[in-house]
Formats: structure tokens, sequence, C-alpha cells
């Protein structure tokens, strides 16, 4: 039987025009923390947080909006070979 998969480094990553998303990131990365897991949080689109992702600095994306962005994270996470939890807060979430 295979380990259990059990991050370090997460990320909370959100879509930056869902005000309520970077809201529930702060909260998710709060618990997270509570629990001993140094986590960041930001923006699908901010070049920093990119390029941290690309570098191998995390180990989960925890992707919060609807099925852009699931899409987005797909695209940056697929080359990193980062697992993703997505967390619908759009309309329709059918990939979430």
């Amino acid at each position: 039987m295979s380990e259990p998969f059990l991050p370090r480094h997460p990320v909370v990553a959100v879509h930056p025009k869902m005000p309520e998303a970077l809201e529930e990131a702060r909260d998710i990365a709060g618990f997270l923390g509570e629990k001993g897991l140094e986590t960041a949080t930001g923006s699908l689109y901010d070049e920093v947080l990119r390029k941290r992702l690309k570098s191998g600095e995390f180990d989960l994306l925890i992707a919060l909006g609807g099925d852009g962005t699931m899409l987005r994270a797909g695209h940056l996470c697929g080359p990193a070979d980062v697992p993703i939890l997505g967390i619908n807060l759009g309309r329709l979430g059918f990939l979430i």
C-alpha cells in the first residue's frame, strides 16, 4: 500500500475578481496554520505566486473559484506536477 499524501507547503489561490474567495482563502490558510502548515495565499494571476508554484515551492494548490479558476490552476499545476484541491464558489461547478 502506498503512503498517504500529506502536504507540507500548500498555497490557497483565488480568482482576483471574486472578493469572497479571498476572504475564504484567508480563513483556510488560518485553519491550516493552526494545524502547523505554513500556507501562502494569492491570486492565480499573480506572477510572483505563479513563479513560486513553478519552482516547486508548493506541494498542493487549493483553488477557490469557478470552472475558469480550475482551468487556470490546471494549466499552472500540470507541468509542475502539483495536485489541486478545488472548492467551487462559482455558479455551475462542472469541473469541481
